[in-house]
Formats: structure tokens, sequence, C-alpha cells
């Protein structure tokens, strides 16, 4: 009995010794597997993440062909009517407030927001630039093209637009047309002067909040891609953060951040904002410094924290303030000389 016994014994054990080793291999694979993985689905987002970016530059190419070398901006203009579907977004009193009518307007025919009143004290140059491509390419809203597949917050608004949560602080119904905004912003010098001329003001950074922008005395809109002196070292669009670098996202004003950049000859890379110039003061162009402000994401309650971990930290403007504007350069060489600019 004994002897039968044995061998079986030492069959099973040797069979359990076996299962222990394959499972300590599997989990030795997958140590070594996963973290490769978790690299490869962030290289995919990135990727698309540049596609993205890439297609607003050809979406911008073929704006400035159809419109005579314009860069894609809102263009009405006060006093005016565009359309006779809504009478409410009609002669506006000012230019900025025409854009506003002119978002609102493309919200109700590409999203199907006739809910939408008219908006009086916004602009929507800052989140809502895209819009205008949007509505030249037919594009029906929210179009996930416009989020960085980073941006988990914009995401989830455009799953459902109408009754998204949570909501920002901001006072109804501008909280309302969130989910139709984008993770790139256009630089200002886009759709307003490139800096202060005489008397003529443009728009400038608000020190204390890194979304909001000073209003300018300058006509709005009718840039042109002539107005673009180096059009391979100039931002065109940027992502607002850079989602990409590291396990957090860090607003672009960082020097460390290293965000996802679509310049005015349709390339697309990533720089760190250390590695770029730092810009200029567009109401003040002949003076050596640059814009400095503060990015403080506790206002609207759903932007990535600062670094340090207080309500505020110091950031600086770079591209999106580029020293000459459109005439600029913003990467791979050094910033023009407008100390002469009056």
């Amino acid at each position: 009995m004994e002897c039968d016994m044995a061998p079986s014994a030492r069959r099973r054990a040797f069979t359990l010794i076996e299962l222990l080793v394959v499972i300590a291999i599997v989990a030795i694979l997958m140590g070594i597997m996963l973290p490769s993985l978790a690299k490869a689905r962030k290289g995919a987002k990135r990727a698309t993440c540049f596609n993205n970016l890439a297609t607003l530059g050809r979406a911008a190419g073929s704006y400035n062909v159809e419109f005579s070398d314009k860069i894609p901006a809102y263009s009405w203009r006060r006093n005016m009517s565009y359309q006779s579907r809504y009478p409410d977004l009609n002669n506006a009193p000012t230019d900025s407030r025409a854009m506003m009518d002119q978002c609102i307007y493309i919200l109700r025919e590409r999203a199907g927001r006739t809910d939408l009143p008219r908006m009086t004290d916004r602009i929507p140059t800052r989140h809502y630039s895209h819009l205008v491509l949007n509505d030249f390419l037919a594009q029906r809203l929210p179009e996930t093209g416009m989020a960085c597949p980073e941006d988990d917050v914009l995401l989830e608004w455009q799953r459902d637009p109408v009754d998204f949560s949570p909501r920002p602080p901001s006072t109804r119904p501008y909280q309302d047309i969130w989910p139709y905004s984008s993770s790139y912003q256009i630089v200002p010098a886009a759709w307003s002067p490139d800096a202060r001329k005489g008397s003529v003001t443009t728009y400038t950074q608000v020190e204390y909040d890194h979304n909001l922008m000073w209003v300018g005395s300058g006509r709005l809109g009718d840039r042109r891609m002539a107005d673009v002196i180096f059009p391979s070292q100039k931002v065109l669009y940027f992502d607002y953060f850079d989602r990409h670098s590291g396990r957090k996202p860090m607003f672009y004003g960082y020097a460390q951040a290293v965000s996802s950049l679509l310049f005015f000859d349709g390339s697309v890379s990533m720089h760190r904002s250390s590695e770029t110039n730092r810009g200029f003061l567009p109401d003040s162009p002949q003076s050596a410094g640059w814009t400095n402000y503060s990015y403080a994401p506790n206002i609207l309650g759903f932007e990535p924290p600062t670094l340090s971990g207080r309500p505020t930290d110091p950031v600086i403007g770079y591209y999106r303030w580029t020293r000459g504007g459109l005439r600029g350069i913003d990467v791979n060489g050094r910033e023009i000389n407008t100390s002469r600019w009056r």
C-alpha cells in the first residue's frame, strides 16, 4: 500500500511545483508587459492628439483658400444682420457682442441647441474659436476631435452635452456651452491686432486669471496668413495643458510643461515651454518684458491643480503672447525686435 501511494503523491507534488513556477513566470511577464502596454496606450493617445491638431491645421488651410487668405476667426460685425432664422442674434452693438452672437448661432445650427439664449458679456475667442472651423466643415457638435483624448473632463461633458456634470461654477447660461469648448486654443494674435499702435489697444492677459483677457479697442478678425512671417516657427493652436509628458496634466504656462503645438505651416510637435520664447506685453511692445500672470485653477474648479499646491502659481505667457504677434517667432529662433514699435 505504501509503495503504491508514494509515486502518486510525488507526482502531485511535482505538478503543484510546476503550477507555481508557471504562475511566477506569468506574474513576471505581466510585470514587464503592463508598463509597456500603458506606455503604448499613452503613445496612441498622444498620436490622436497630434492628429486632432493636424486636422485643425488642414481645416484652417482650406478656410484660408476659401476666404481670401483669412485666418479662421469670428467675422460678424456690429450693426449687421447675417441671418433671418434667429432675429435675436442680429444688430449687435459691438464687434465683440457680434462675435458671441455668431458663436450662439453656430451652436443652435450645428448642435441643435435652439434653447441657448443670446449671451452678451463674454467673448468666444478663448475657448470656442474652433467653432468657426466646425461650422465651415459643417460638423455636428460636439465634435470629439476638439478634445484631447487625455482631456477626461471635456470628453465626459461631450457624452451628454445637455445634462452634463459636474458643471463649472460660472453662471447660466454660460455654463451650458462648456461641452462645446476645446482642449486647444488659438493664439490671440490670430483674431486681434499684434500689439498696441498709438492709442489703439489690443487684447492682453488679465494678471489674476489665466482664462481672462482685457478687451482692446482694435478691430477684431481680418488677420491673414500673409501677416505670418515665420509659419514653421509660429504657433497657431496649442493644447492649453501638457497632458502627455507626465503622470498629471500641467498648465502650458509652467516652464517645465511640454504641450502639443500646431504651427501655421500645419506641422505639429511638442515643445517644453522653457525652450520657447517668452513673448511680450502686447500693449507695451517696446518693453523688453514679457507677460506674467497667475494660473488660478480654483476659479473654475475642474482644471488641474497648481504644481505648488497653492491656490495660484506664477506662469509666463510664452507663445500665447508671442513677441510681435503673427510676425514673431516662438521656437527655433530668437525673438524679433519690437523696441521701436509704438
